[in-house]
């Protein structure tokens, strides 16, 4: 019941990077600002300069794999988590 780092998730573009957080339930990733804070937490250890986000992620349903599947989508098949994608963007001052 806590909010999990999806491992090798991080990606860095430049100024930008990219990361997946998962979740027992959707209200862990959007209510408080846990996720967020995490998300830029995981930034950080990656030595990426976070300022910010480019906008507020929706959390998606995925399966025991971590893909949202055409089951997941028909409800035949069981949900797993609930992910949701970051894209972070770096400071002005210590870009990459």
């Amino acid at each position: 019941m806590a909010i999990r780092y999806v491992e090798d998730s991080y990606k860095s573009e430049g100024p930008v990077c990219h990361l997946s957080l998962e979740a027992d339930k959707r209200s862990e990733l959007v209510e408080g600002g846990a996720a967020r804070m995490m998300a830029m937490e995981v930034a950080r250890k990656h030595n990426f300069p976070v300022a910010g986000h480019s906008s507020l992620p929706t959390p998606y349903p995925v399966n025991a794999q971590g893909e949202m599947s055409q089951g997941i989508v028909n409800g035949t098949e069981k949900v797993a988590a609930y992910r949701i994608n970051y894209t972070l963007h770096a400071g002005l001052f210590g870009g990459r």
